[in-house]
């Protein structure tokens, strides 16, 4: 078994333990983005990628969105974000990160950011449902 797999394997738990210790300021933004009304887009929420966790995923847009707390401002702890974010992003994955005051004082500033990422990678949100079909037409759509 690889290394990430098998880190992968022992994320798993982590995530879930991670789920049931939400902040405050993550079940706020979870809120607003869980069963797609978020434009749309499904987000899983303490997602394990490799050996890291993360605190939302969209996998449609391939978007990571972390929200940053107090402890991410200790310039270790920054160093240790920027080595993981840059790791992410190896695979191809975009990071947002917001603050936690920023998702308490303003979520639907949050939110645009979120959907600007999402659009900047190709994704606009909600795709147009297609037009419902006249039973009236003929073979092939003719009118």
């Amino acid at each position: 078994m690889t290394e990430s797999r098998k880190s992968y394997i022992h994320n798993i738990p982590a995530a879930r333990q991670l789920r049931l210790a939400q902040t405050e300021t993550e079940a706020l933004l979870w809120d607003a983005v869980r069963n797609r009304r978020l434009g749309g887009l499904k987000f899983r929420r303490q997602h394990a990628i490799g050996r890291y966790v993360v605190d939302f995923f969209c996998d449609d847009a391939r978007l990571v969105v972390e929200v940053d707390g107090g402890i991410h401002l200790d310039p270790q702890q920054q160093a240790r974000d920027h080595l993981r974010q840059a790791e992410l992003e190896s695979l191809d994955l975009a990071f947002v990160r917001v603050s936690a005051g920023d998702v308490s004082s303003d979520l639907s500033a949050v939110l645009a950011r979120i959907m600007d990422a999402v659009r900047e990678r190709g994704l606009y949100g909600t795709p147009t449902p297609p037009l419902p079909q006249c039973r009236e037409r003929g073979q092939g759509g003719e009118g």
